[in-house]
């Protein structure tokens, strides 16, 4: 993401696989650590796309990125947060 000061949080829900999201939405680790204020991530874990989630929240837990990863029992491709 390449504008941290219009975005101080994100929320992925349900995270679209057919890319490399965690480095297209944080490219560099240090900066979205220092300008981010939240960065939540929740899939249901019923969604047939949680693996891209997982993906996302060790990507953030490697690399230092303060976030909450939320996983919603039951839940599916619902956006039920």
């Amino acid at each position: 993401m390449k504008h941290f000061l219009l975005f101080l949080s994100l929320f992925v829900l349900g995270s679209h696989g057919g890319y490399s999201l965690q480095t297209i939405l944080i490219p560099n680790p240090a900066e979205a650590s220092n300008l981010l204020k939240l960065l939540y991530i929740s899939c249901g874990d019923q969604d047939n796309l949680i693996q891209f989630s997982q993906r996302t929240h060790e990507y953030c837990k490697e690399h230092g990125v303060p976030h909450i990863y939320r996983v919603i029992s039951g839940g599916h491709h619902d956006f039920a947060v």
